[in-house]
């Protein structure tokens, strides 16, 4: 039996909410939002057949680099 490393992935949001028109019912919201913030790699499973050339060996990348988002969001 071959392991895996774990899943290290730590993913962050922060947003602001700012009144439009001096009215309480109607803002804006502007979002910033990172997906693997430390840009940690997650590698994918070892070669798991025995006796063939790539047995034990790590040859792929599982989860995305890091990705940043930004937004706004009109609610009303």
């Amino acid at each position: 039996t071959l392991r895996a490393a774990g899943v290290v992935n730590w993913d962050a949001s922060a947003y602001k909410t700012f009144p439009i028109a001096h009215s309480d019912q109607v803002n804006m919201q502007f979002r910033a939002e990172a997906f693997n913030l430390f840009n940690r790699v997650q590698f994918g499973y070892p070669g798991l057949t025995q006796g063939a050339s790539n047995f034990g060996i790590v040859s792929s990348q599982l989860n995305n680099p890091r990705l940043l988002q930004f937004s706004l969001r009109l609610n009303y």
